[in-house]
């Protein structure tokens, strides 16, 4: 199921969320996290979860409604070894777990298989769909 989260959809809304220049990041989760639509902030989501996290997305565009990014921006620095990555979480950081937005939630590639990655302690590359028709997220 990818999807925005409630939380998201109000604030492109209300313009509290600017995707071109905020600060969004990716964290990982594994095969334990459960979603709920009730998830708002990355303090919603359990660091037991938590596999990793990227550095902030750069070159960030935006084009019909679809956000996009550079996908080389994406180094995952300190990946574990032994969970398995099954989705992900792009939000907005703001330094602060409780006030840093769940943007989309993402477990399924564009051809609709689910996430499955196995962890060895070595770099691991979620790319989103960046140059297909869903980006990072389309609103």
């Amino acid at each position: 199921m990818n999807t925005l989260s409630a939380t998201a959809r109000q604030g492109f809304l209300e313009g509290s969320i600017a995707w071109l220049t905020d600060t969004f990041k990716i964290v990982l989760v594994d095969d334990a996290y459960v979603y709920s639509d009730t998830h708002a902030h990355l303090s919603d989501v359990a660091a037991g979860r938590r596999v990793a996290t990227t550095a902030a997305l750069a070159s960030k565009t935006s084009t019909d409604g679809v956000a996009r990014c550079d996908p080389d921006t994406i180094p995952y620095t300190s990946m574990p070894t032994g969970p398995i990555v099954a989705g992900y979480w792009v939000y907005k950081d703001t330094g602060v777990e409780a006030t840093s937005v769940l943007i989309a939630f993402v477990d399924r590639r564009p051809d609709n298989t689910p996430i499955h990655y196995e962890t060895t302690g070595n770099p691991v590359m979620v790319i989103p769909d960046y140059g297909g028709p869903f980006g990072v997220f389309k609103l």
